[in-house]
């Protein structure tokens, strides 16, 4: 964060959250609202809001002069100690030559040195992490090193103020923040040490404390199967794309129709539907199957590379009734093997897919249906449960299934996604129902 160096700077308190900074000549109106613990400004009149990163009023309203008066920064200190970013930028590099392995001794993907990037960002609250060194980690509070103790405790306040300690909430907060300590931890592997960090002094008191911090527990939730009335009438409405709300727009509608279809019949991922391609799909002793690569295009220097876009990074065949086959070949719109199943606006993966409508037009089928929104609020997930239960149903095997979702382990499967107290119903109404019996996984 700049040093605030606003020693004339003049605050006024116009309103509620309006206030009026002024430095020298320069004038300002600002509103300032809290938000999650932390504070963030908007100009008056103005939409786009602003993170502070700070749950100090004061501090947060000489940030927001600073934005505005456009205070120049302080340099910062010179240190011979390591940064947080160039220890990220030496896994990246390592990861994109394939010096650092997984359990199963295979090389890593890109997609997670991305998401230890993006952990480090989050606990240190900032994405310049250059500005961020190994041994503030070595400083302690209550313990715990004080960079890792300030983002829990973010993460761990609600909107008033308050420590969330149980609930709903408590959970996601748990989630989140295992996700990203798990992440960041991963930065200092000892293995890592040894190959990629061998040639530079890295501070073991401050390893020792990133270390040391344990993760949060969570009260796994098992899968809930959705009723088979409901079930059957989500079918039914998805089935025509006419009685879609944005059936007006020819593109919007067919994504809503295959994003739906590809989770309920064949349990993929949101992430493998949004990259899913054309030449997935394959056609073995006149069966048909998806063949989920896992693969994404992203953009580096203006050159198009393939990369690990899901959680495995084994690939695995799952099997699709023909019948939406056929649909997705008549909606092909070129003649390029690797078109995007779902419509793009441009030829990019990284886009939103339509998310908003598709929440909207999930709500409003299962509000008809006569279930509990609620109860449903990840499409994709209830989906994929659903498709998952049926195939241990109608195969008689955990393991079964476990291979067409991607699972590294039956115990993922059975514990999060399959209803095991549900099953006699599920596959009379699963479209797969048919085939399923006799498929090889």
């Amino acid at each position: 964060m700049p040093e605030l160096r606003l020693l004339s700077m003049k605050t006024r308190q116009l309103a509620n959250n309006k206030y009026q900074i002024q430095q020298g000549s320069l004038s300002a109106i600002i509103l300032l609202t809290a938000r999650n613990g932390n504070y963030y400004f908007r100009p008056q009149g103005g939409t786009k809001k602003i993170a502070t990163r700070t749950s100090n009023k004061e501090e947060a309203i000489a940030i927001a002069a600073n934005h505005f008066f456009d205070v120049p920064e302080s340099k910062s200190e010179d240190r011979d100690d390591i940064t947080i970013g160039e220890l990220c930028e030496r896994h990246w590099l390592a990861t994109q030559r394939g010096e650092i392995e997984n359990a199963k001794g295979k090389p890593i993907e890109f997609q997670h040195s991305k998401q230890i990037r993006w952990a480090a960002e989050k606990i240190c609250g900032t994405k310049d992490l250059h500005k961020i060194y190994l041994s503030d980690f070595a400083i302690k509070d209550k313990g715990v090193s004080k960079p890792i103790a300030d983002f829990r405790a973010k993460l761990f306040t609600d909107s008033r103020g308050r420590v969330i300690q149980q609930g709903e909430e408590y959970q996601q907060a748990a989630g989140s923040y295992n996700r990203f300590l798990r992440n960041f931890k991963a930065l200092f592997k000892p293995e890592l040490r040894e190959t990629i960090y061998s040639d530079i002094n890295l501070d073991d008191a401050a390893i020792a404390c990133i270390r040391a911090v344990k993760l949060k527990k969570i009260e796994h939730k098992r899968f809930k199967a959705a009723e088979p009335e409901v079930l059957a009438k989500l079918d039914q409405h998805y089935s025509d794309p006419a009685n879609f709300t944005q059936a007006s727009n020819p593109r919007v509608s067919w994504n809503l129709y295959v994003r739906y279809w590809l989770a309920r019949c064949c349990g993929l991922r949101k992430a493998e539907i949004i990259n899913a391609r054309h030449e997935w799909l394959v056609n073995d002793n006149g069966q048909w199957f998806v063949n989920v690569t896992h693969t994404a295009r992203y953009r580096e220097e203006e050159i198009w590379q393939d990369g690990w876009s899901s959680k495995s990074s084994n690939s695995r065949w799952v099997p699709i009734p023909q019948w939406l086959v056929e649909k997705i070949q008549a909606n092909k719109l070129t003649q390029r093997k690797d078109e995007p199943i779902i419509h793009l606006i441009g030829y990019t993966v990284h886009h939103r897919a339509d998310d908003e409508h598709y929440r909207k037009e999930w709500r409003k089928a299962v509000t008809l249906a006569g279930g509990d929104y609620r109860n449903y609020k990840k499409p994709t997930h209830q989906l994929r449960g659903e498709f998952i239960t049926a195939v241990a149903h109608a195969s008689g095997s955990v393991t079964t299934a476990q291979a067409y979702a991607g699972h590294s382990d039956p115990l993922t499967t059975s514990r999060h996604y399959y209803d095991a107290s549900r099953v006699k119903n599920r596959i009379e109404i699963n479209p797969l129902g048919q085939f399923l019996s006799h498929a090889n996984p």
